[in-house]
């Protein structure tokens, strides 16, 4: 399309045409590399060390080692216990675990075996839990639903914090309720990983939910960890 916005000028007259506007070629334009995709996060060998199994004579779970300023635990849900006498600990290689004493939250389903220290390979606790985490952090979780003789983890983001829950989008089966949920950048346990069932909401909720690990959809599976902070 032509736009005539002045007079027009003979053909045997010069016409000077200022552009304002050009494109340069693309030799001209040095590439921007692109930021390189990092690996998924791994479990650590300690990590891995420090989860442990609790049998009793009528149900059987998982836990992990933990280590606070109050000494060393594992920590495990209060409901395993129920009902289920003649608890026993053994480490991930099989070895008992001597306990001392028993806790148990009054607030939320966690439990707490004070135990003998034997040189276990501990989970830390976040010195400052309540500025320690921030939703889109990366936790990672060990997949001790998976069934397989090799311990891999889960890895995904927090999605949401509450005084008592840490909602994550880590896509975690039923077996896997007793696993700690570490925080990636700290090395730091933030959660234990409460036993996930599928919920059915409306549509307008599930779509308006934000955390929704299936967006748009109205049969859901929340995943989330009791939080270890303020207990």
């Amino acid at each position: 399309q032509v736009v005539e916005l002045g007079t027009s000028v003979a053909s045997n007259q010069a016409l000077t045409v200022y552009a304002p506007y050009f494109m340069v070629p693309d030799s001209a334009i040095a590439p921007v590399a692109q930021p390189p995709e990092l690996p998924p996060p791994v479990l650590t060998n300690e990590q891995v060390q420090a989860m442990v199994t609790i049998k009793g004579d009528n149900a059987q779970g998982a836990g992990f080692l933990m280590r606070s300023p109050d000494g060393t635990f594992v920590v495990t849900h209060l409901h395993l216990l129920a009902a289920n006498p003649n608890v026993k600990i053994f480490t991930n290689s099989g070895a008992p675990i001597t306990t001392l004493s028993l806790k148990g939250a009054v607030d939320r389903d966690l439990a707490l075996f004070a135990i003998q220290d034997d040189h276990y390979s501990y989970l830390p606790l976040p010195a400052d839990a309540a500025n320690s985490v921030e939703a889109g952090d990366q936790v990672i979780i060990p997949d001790i639903g998976q069934q397989t003789d090799v311990l891999l983890g889960k890895p995904g983001k927090v999605i949401g914090m509450g005084p008592e829950r840490l909602d994550f989008d880590n896509a975690m089966g039923p077996g896997s309720s007793g696993a700690p949920v570490i925080h990636v950048k700290s090395g730091k346990v933030l959660a234990l990983v409460t036993a996930v069932k599928r919920v059915d909401l409306s549509d307008d909720i599930a779509q308006a939910w934000t955390a929704n690990p299936a967006p748009g959809s109205s049969g859901i599976i929340p995943y989330f960890g009791l939080r270890l902070s303020g207990v």
